[in-house]
């Protein structure tokens, strides 16, 4: 039963709550508007240009909060539902006094974000990797929010049939996890609506947990991709492909 799109996520600031939309685009190499910023301590000095990124393994207040993403800006809504958007004056203020110190929102062009996203920036996860954390994790439904998927693929309307296999294939060649049907899809190219990505290798694991969701993948052709498109595996002898402008 081939694999489709059945949700597809965009978290504009790192490690913050992101937003479903009804489709994504890929490009410049990246999900457009996917960790586009990050929050990052301040320079008090004001003499450099970049800080050092806070992520929720180190600061699990930044789960509380949530982003979406408007064309060329985020939104950030705080727990208490106040919003402030990314090139308000005074969001450099508002996020500071939620955390209790000095920070400011920054785009992550360099550091451990570069080296864990940069080269293989889209995360890919099935349904049954998704009820496989659930079951795992030691917070039961909250347990997908630290994945931060980017595209969620399922077997058609049949979640059996996924299990199935999942179990089948969870022994294949050592890469396959409980209910990680999607890792057998690492080596190959796979398009997706417009787009063509590579699926690299699977997702590392976060958040000081010990078992990893999912495949991280590069862009090879740039596309919209959108809920109910069709995962085509392209042969493995193919060429690779890298279009002008990814």
């Amino acid at each position: 039963m081939p694999l489709r799109v059945t949700e597809l996520r965009r978290h504009p600031v790192t490690s913050l709550g992101g937003e479903s939309v009804n489709r994504l685009r890929l490009s410049g190499g990246r999900v457009a508007g996917d960790r586009a910023l990050a929050i990052v301590t301040a320079d008090t000095a004001d003499t450099a240009d970049t800080g050092r990124v806070l992520t929720a393994r180190h600061v699990p207040q930044l789960r509380e909060a949530s982003a979406r993403w408007l064309t060329c800006l985020a939104e950030i809504t705080l727990p208490g539902g106040e919003k402030v958007r990314s090139d308000d004056p005074a969001a450099s203020a508002v996020l500071s006094d939620w955390l209790g110190r000095a920070v400011r929102l920054a785009h992550p062009t360099g550091g451990p974000l570069a080296v864990e996203f940069g080269e293989a920036p889209v995360h890919l996860v099935s349904e049954g990797s998704l009820r496989a954390a659930r079951r795992w994790h030691r917070e039961g439904d909250r347990s997908t929010s630290w994945l931060r998927p980017n595209i969620v693929v399922a077997a058609g309307d049949d979640r059996q049939a996924e299990n199935v296999q999942a179990e089948n294939m969870q022994v294949e060649n050592g890469k396959a996890g409980i209910g990680q049907v999607e890792n057998v899809l690492i080596g190959h190219q796979v398009a997706l609506g417009e787009a063509l990505i590579d699926i690299t290798g699977p997702s590392r694991p976060s958040s000081g947990n010990a078992t990893a969701f999912g495949v991280h993948a590069r862009i090879t052709r740039a596309g919209w991709v959108s809920v109910g498109d069709s995962l085509n595996v392209l042969p493995v002898n193919r060429p690779v492909l890298i279009a002008d402008g990814v």
